[in-house]
């Protein structure tokens, strides 16, 4: 508790309360604890989703948290060499010099 006080997180409870363990033997006790920590103050991230419809190798139900994505312009520069420019040359020379370096004395195949 300490470490999530700490981070100023809280227990989140799932939107479907439900059991979030597939028993495959009746003798084994359910006594497994899935607790998810989020942050009170992120309305997206308060709240998670328990899919018992989906059975995945594990003996857990899967919990699911939906992360929004905000829609942003990112500007991006591309680089770019012109073909067949003196740079385009110069640029492959040097990689196949580089190569060429590359020691291969340990290769079996």
């Amino acid at each position: 508790m300490s470490i999530t006080d700490s981070l100023d997180l809280d227990l989140a409870v799932p939107v479907n309360p439900s059991p979030i363990r597939f028993v495959d033997n009746p003798c084994d006790s359910n006594l497994v604890l899935d607790l998810v920590f989020m942050d009170p103050n992120n309305p997206s991230f308060s709240r998670y989703t328990l899919h018992p419809d989906i059975q995945l190798p594990s003996d857990h139900v899967p919990l699911v948290i939906d992360v929004g994505i905000k829609e942003e312009n990112i500007d991006i520069t591309i680089q770019s060499i012109k073909k067949d420019s003196k740079e385009k040359i110069a640029f492959i020379g040097s990689i196949i010099r580089k190569v060429r370096l590359i020691n291969t004395s340990d290769l079996k195949s």
